[in-house]
């Protein structure tokens, strides 16, 4: 079969298992080629060659026939190979053996998610497979769907696995914890397999916000989920999604087997890892599917992917928060893609960890917050124990040390996966060197050390972390010139670098190059001093060479000179050649065995060191033309010695690099668990100095647990709630961390909020106008419980607490999530997540509930809704502007539920909105959306006539200017009713009743329909009071007149 049939069937093979966006670059020579067939059309078939020839820059030439090609040189892989990727291409790169260039191997596959770019600025590249099942119940006739997860971060070799079962509703909110895993992670790459059609499938990867550069759709042709059969689909409108084939479906049945799932944990972890693994997760069968399939992906696309990987971490944790309702998004925890720069989201403003290891740890930190008491609790005391005993000068000169750090974890990785060059070496060495002053410095302080080295789950002590450190740099020492690593930034090792005596068959050649070349070197000079003759005396002292070591890739070394100074020395050698041969003839005369060749003996030190002489052969020398004006030197001694050095120079970097990948073996064999072991704990180290330096420079404050009300124990269920299981927060001076420092044309106002059990409510109704604060004062409350419970200080001037369980959200203004769905289908899904799981370990955070449907069927929910949480004892509050609720019965009767609001008034004087922003008791006035109309001058006609629609269809709210007069006396307006002070009064009241007057309409002395003894009252009130039989009289206070009962 021909290279380019080869070619194209290799395409077709590759692109039938990873999907139509699958470029093969095939290996010939010193390039890398794409081939494609141009049909009779014009069009080219047979791979994407034009598409990756716009991607890369490359230019598409005819090859022979019908065929074209377009190409790089080998050395450009790398390069070329990031372009693709992050095109959202998969690429099959096949190699030459050096030994027999006709056998072709697959060097590695590389994609989005599992190429590894050791110059990328990105701190993660993860690689998610989720594994999703409609399953059927066959007792309770129901199904639920059961999600199955597993991510491999390729830059770390960390594993992350998670199992979750829901109740069968398609909708957003059943795969809240999904799109929390999609949020924290943010994979590259996604293989979504399931047994759901292709419609439902896209439905979950917007949902979800799956925004991965790959996604393979693997369906399984079960039937239970409404599967589409054939296993195989159309790629969805986003244009870089995989269907399916049909090898994946078979790998992936194959991984509910547990023979394969055996065999696959098997190749990759230590027999002890695996039994700890399988009993642990034995009844996690997604989950693990999920890790099977992934692993096995991994391992096709790059071994070294999955070489030394780390033992999967299963995060169905009891002590971890829920976050349900895209709640990191909502309170702006993670970037919701609208807003750049530090103050985008919490987690950017926070994060001032210096490393690239403690970023990850401290964004998984601040996305997995948990209610394990005797761990937060932990965590607050290292930070006040730094804060009292280390201070500012600790955190700054850790933050200087940790400046000087690069990415160890990762560099870590590249060493597995032997793609790591010197200077990478060069820099651990360094780094090493720092990590061991730090920790040389803090070893006596015991509170440190065991939370930066225990808690990193080392379980080493922080002197082994030391010896650590110095028995690395001292085996490094051993093998490698580190001056010489530094200078050393790739893998064509044109430089040995490699100790002597490490290698012996290395050290015979080095010598056989370095020497051949300074033999080179030595006639060079020797030529330089010839031309000197006859060459003008340089004013400069520097000396100037004349004749020139000439190094090309193609022709290899060859000495070289301008045309007019090899004439000079082609003189000087003929006038040297007459010297040494008439000094050998009388020399032939005594020794007849002399060789009559003009020869000069030059001495020169040899590459080890010893002083030697190399006779130079003057006769045979040629000067033919070069380049240009210059002209190149030979003869056989000459070319002999080039030859030499061509050949033990590609030896050399032959050999240098395989006794390099040797070495690189031993430092993974000897000291694995150690660079772990100084990752993780540097990694601590960065994470307790963000701690600090951000309590420090905020100015926040120490949470505390209320040790009252809980009970005792760390496993995150008793440990976490009170002596009645009830979460609660009081919170003083609370600021919202990024408006604080956004809007700084003012002063930040704080509040005070408290909610839950043991304070003086369960709930907040909370009023006040648009831009006044609400939904901010909302965020900022859910923003500081989130990172009290992840282990923080906070932005307050005091927090007391008992941690939640569970955090809900309904905040406008996050639906771009849900295309397709209307705004009130959105909030009833919502609604009903927080309304299953409410309890007395939750808190609610929201807007409006029903701002999605008219005003009559908004109100009912809302009541409900209300009634519902309070019945349920969470802790909640909402920001609302249905001021007509607070009147119901239903919620005047629920006495742990507060009204408050955040006033605005409009001042004619300056003409403007004068925003408090304090939090203030009661609903305050209604009426406030006129108000805002009049500061954004509106026509006065227009703010007139709405007044009108007003006071018309909102009768309780009319002015005293707009009350009719009494009919039984005209001082008496019909106003608000007098004694429920709720409702406008639909007719006037006698308080002493009409049937006690005389003939005269006289009550003892005084008219029936004196002014005060008539009252405006509704109609309930009215109604009630006559069927009590009541009767009042007005008496006059020091705050004026009330009604009391006779």
């Amino acid at each position: 079969m021909s290279l380019i049939a080869t070619y194209l069937e290799y395409t077709k093979t590759y692109s039938e298992e990873y999907g139509e966006r699958t470029v093969v670059l095939m290996m010939v020579g010193s390039f890398y080629e794409i081939y494609g067939e141009r049909s009779s059309g014009n069009a080219i078939t047979g791979s994407r060659i034009e598409e990756i020839a716009k991607i890369c820059d490359l230019s598409i030439a005819q090859k022979t026939g019908e065929y074209v090609m377009a190409g790089f040189t080998y050395t450009k892989i790398d390069k070329y190979l990031k372009k693709i990727q992050e095109a959202g291409y998969t690429s099959v790169v096949i190699t030459q053996d050096p030994s027999n260039p006709k056998i072709r191997n697959i060097e590695g596959i590389y994609s989005p998610g599992t190429f590894f770019n050791a110059d990328a600025s990105e701190i993660s590249n993860n690689t998610m497979c989720i594994w999703i099942e409609r399953v059927s119940h066959l007792k309770s006739r129901s199904c639920s769907i059961v999600i199955g997860v597993a991510n491999v971060d390729i830059y770390t070799g960390r594993v992350i696995i998670f199992e979750h079962a829901v109740e069968d509703k398609h909708n957003p909110t059943t795969y809240d914890e999904l799109e929390r895993y999609i949020s924290t992670y943010k994979p590259s790459e996604v293989i979504l397999i399931t047994n759901v059609n292709e419609k439902i499938a896209d439905d979950i990867i917007n949902f979800t916000g799956i925004m991965s550069r790959n996604i393979h759709k693997v369906f399984l042709s079960d039937g239970d989920g409404d599967g589409n059969g054939d296993g195989n689909g159309d790629s969805d409108s986003r244009g870089d999604t995989q269907s399916s084939k049909t090898k994946f479906i078979e790998k992936a049945k194959r991984c509910e087997k547990q023979t394969y799932r055996d065999e696959v944990l098997r190749k990759f972890y230590k027999h002890d890892i695996m039994e700890s693994f399988i009993q642990s997760t034995f009844n996690y069968e997604y989950a693990t599917q999920a890790l099977i399939f992934l692993l096995n992906f991994l391992n096709e696309h790059n071994p070294h992917l999955v070489n030394k990987i780390r033992e999967p971490v299963f995060d169905n944790k009891s002590d971890r928060v829920i976050l349900a309702n895209h709640s990191l998004k909502q309170l702006n925890i993670i970037d919701d893609d609208n807003y750049t720069g530090k103050y985008s989201s919490v987690l950017r403003f926070l994060n001032n960890c210096i490393t690239p290891m403690g970023m990850r740890k401290f964004k998984y930190k601040i996305l997995n917050p948990i209610f394990n008491v005797d761990k937060l609790n932990k965590e607050y005391d290292i930070t006040d124990y730094v804060i009292a005993h280390r201070g500012e000068e600790q955190i700054i000169e850790w933050r200087t040390k940790l400046g000087e750090l690069k990415d160890i974890e990762k560099l870590h990785r590249q060493i597995i996966h032997r793609k790591v060059n010197p200077r990478n070496l060069y820099h651990l060495y360094n780094n090493l060197d720092t990590i061991s002053a730090m920790y040389d410095k803090v070893k006596t302080d015991k509170n440190i050390v065991s939370y930066i080295v225990l808690d990193s789950g080392s379980g080493s002590s922080g002197s082994d972390i030391s010896t650590y450190c110095k028995n690395i740099r001292n085996f490094m020492d051993s093998h490698f010139d580190m001056e010489k690593c530094k200078n050393v930034d790739n893998l064509n090792y044109d430089e040995n670098f490699i100790l002597k005596g490490v290698s012996s068959k290395l050290d015979n050649i080095v010598y056989n190059y370095e020497n051949s070349f300074i033999e080179l070197k030595t006639i060079q000079n020797y030529f330089d001093k010839l031309i000197a003759v006859s060459e003008k005396e340089s004013k400069s002292e520097k000396k100037y060479e004349y004749v020139k070591i000439h190094d090309t890739e193609k022709m290899g070394y060859t000495l070289i000179s301008t045309k007019r100074r090899g004439k000079l020395l082609e003189e000087q050698i003929k006038k040297q050649s007459k010297i040494q041969t008439k000094a050998q003839a009388t020399a032939q005369a005594t020794t007849p065995d002399i060789i009559n060749t003009p020869i000069v003996s030059v001495e020169y030190v040899s590459y080890n060191k010893k002083q030697a002489s190399l006779n130079i052969e003057l006769s045979g020398i040629t000067y033919p033309t070069s380049t240009g004006n210059n002209c190149s030197i030979h003869s056989t001694q000459i070319d002999k010695i080039c030859n030499t050095i061509i050949k033990s120079k590609l030896e050399m970097k032959q050999e240098i690099e395989c006794v390099f990948m040797d070495i690189i073996t031993k430092i993974l064999n000897m000291f694995e668990k150690d660079i772990q072991q100084i990752v993780d704990t540097v990694t601590m180290v960065d994470i307790l100095q963000n701690k600090v330096y951000v309590a420090q420079k905020y100015k926040y404050c120490k949470p505390v647990i209320d040790a009252k009300s809980r009970g005792c124990g760390a496993s995150g269920a008793s440990g976490a709630s009170g002596a009645s299981g009830a979460s609660f927060v009081k919170a003083k001076g609370l600021r919202h961390c990024l408006i604080e420092h956004i809007n700084t044309s003012e002063i930040y106002i704080t509040n005070d909020i408290e909610l839950g059990e043991g304070t003086e409510q369960n709930g907040i109704l909370l009023y006040g106008t648009n831009a006044v604060g609400k939904t901010s004062l909302i965020r900022a409350l859910g923003i500081a419980v989130i990172m009290a419970q992840a282990g923080l200080y906070v932005p307050c001037s005091n927090f007391e607490y008992i941690p939640y369980k569970s955090i809900f959200t309904r905040i406008l203004g996050n639906d771009n999530l849900f295309k397709g769905m209307s705004t009130f289908m959105v909030e009833m899904s919502e609604l009903r997540v927080i309304l299953k799981s409410a309890n007395n370990t939750g808190l609610i955070l929201g807007d409006e509930l029903c701002s999605g449907t008219e005003i009559d069927s908004a109100i009912s929910i809302f009541v409900a809704g209300l009634k519902k949480m309070n019945d349920s004892k969470c802790s909640f509050i909402f920001a609302t502007h249905m001021h007509e609720i607070n009147k119901y019965d239903e919620v005047v009767s629920m006495e742990r539920l507060s009204m408050k609001h955040l006033e605005v008034v409009y001042n004619k004087e300056t003409d403007s909105l004068i925003y408090d922003r304090k939090l203030k008791d009661g609903p305050g006035f209604s009426m406030y959306g006129l108000e805002v109309c009049k500061s954004l001058h509106l026509p006065d006609d227009f703010l007139e006539y709405a007044n009108e629609i007003r006071l018309k269809y909102r009768s309780n709210e009319q002015s005293i200017l707009s009350s009719d007069k009494s009919r039984y006396n005209s001082k008496k307006l019909k106003n608000m009713c007098e004694f429920c002070k709720n409702e406008i009064g639909t007719e006037i009241h006698h308080l002493q009743h009409q049937k006690n007057a005389d003939g005269m309409n006289f009550i003892e002395h005084f008219s029936k329909n004196h002014v005060a003894n008539l009252a405006s009252i509704c109609e309930k009130c009215h109604n009630s009071i006559h069927a009590k039989n009541e009767q009042h009289k007005k008496v006059k206070t020091s705050k004026g007149s009330i009604i009391i009962k006779m």
